[in-house]
């Protein structure tokens, strides 16, 4: 969808808005995020960049309630560990017959503890906070064709805060319709202190802000469709770059088990405009539709069995001109909740 990712409550969370991991663990007490993949990251660049990310998330729900039995203000907690990898390829050095003598594969890393806290009393509020390690091991090439490593590290931490607001929500309802909004920002940002030649350079501040509106129209207790719109604006300043991404997504969805996505972020002062697509399949809209036709007892049953546990699988692309630096870049995930 662009991109536009900080107002969804799924088990990404913890990578786009920490607040976002407490509202989903609200109703999920475990998530999994397996070694998620962009293949051909930057394609019209390089062919052998790639990027990678897992993430593992735990919560309680409800961690307590307070007031009124009929209608109680519930609490979750969680917390979040993630990874990423971006990887350049692979740079080899000759030596004097022409072999190659060694190989570096130069790559940034990062890990990130991730805490969400969330309530809900038919408004769902959350807040979160990420810390994150940042190493980046590089070469430097030298005279006569030589490298020599160069590695830096850094700490960074942001803090994020999402509300959903529920309309129309009840048992007699087939309509609901839940606007959302977002803001992340960039809490402590220091410098990468580079080992080697490199100089020491700023991590970039960066600040999200989102609105989103998903309506999901349902029959006894069942999807049947869904649309989300979703729109953000990034802004990224530093030393060395001040930019402002605007993106847009949208996703229709079918039974709650078949989505299509699609989006795109234009990005000043360079001016690109990319645009991505995608699709989802999500084992839970299975599940729900296979026991309401077993019958009312079995479609019960699976609607308690089915709320949760999860799993899905996601694909998308980016497109674009052939000069742009992301088109052709794919990602698949493969992610697992209950």
């Amino acid at each position: 969808m662009g991109g536009a990712a900080i107002t969804l409550a799924d088990e990404d969370a913890a990578f786009n808005n920490p607040a976002a991991l407490g509202i989903f663990h609200l109703n999920r007490t475990f998530s999994l995020t397996s070694p998620t993949l962009y293949n051909g990251w930057l394609p019209s660049q390089a062919g052998d960049i790639s990027m990678q990310y897992f993430a593992l998330g735990v919560g309680k729900y409800p961690f307590f309630t307070l007031g009124d039995e009929s209608n109680p203000l519930k609490v979750s907690v969680a917390v979040a560990y993630t990874r990423m990898r971006l990887g350049y390829g692979g740079f080899g050095t000759l030596n004097s017959p022409g072999t190659i003598s060694s190989v570096r594969s130069p790559h940034d890393r990062a890990h990130s503890l991730n805490f969400g806290f969330a309530i809900e009393r038919g408004v769902r509020i959350g807040f979160g906070f990420s810390a994150q390690f940042v190493k980046s091991s590089l070469v430097e090439l030298l005279p006569g064709s030589g490298m020599s490593p160069g590695s830096s590290q850094g700490f960074t931490s942001k803090i994020g805060f999402m509300v959903e607001l529920p309309l129309f929500r009840s048992p007699h309802s087939s309509w609901d319709i839940t606007p959302v909004v977002a803001h992340v920002r960039t809490l402590i940002n220091g410098d990468m202190n580079f080992v080697s030649a490199f100089v020491a350079e700023p991590i970039v501040q960066i600040r999200k802000s989102a609105v989103g509106l998903l309506v999901v129209h349902q029959s006894r207790g069942r999807q049947h469709y869904s649309l989300r719109l979703v729109y953000e604006r990034e802004s990224a300043g530093g030393e060395i770059r001040d930019t402002h991404l605007n993106r847009f997504g949208a996703e229709a969805g079918l039974y709650n088990m078949i989505f299509v996505r699609m989006g795109k972020f234009k990005d000043s002062p360079v001016d690109r405009n990319i645009a991505t697509y995608g699709f989802g399949i999500r084992l839970r809209g299975f599940l729900d539709l296979l026991a309401g036709s077993l019958g009312p007892e079995s479609a019960e049953s699976s609607k308690s069995f089915g709320d949760k546990l999860d799993v899905r699988i996601d694909f998308s692309r980016y497109t674009g001109n052939l000069i742009e630096t992301l088109s052709g870049t794919n990602f698949l995930r493969l992610t697992a909740s209950f």
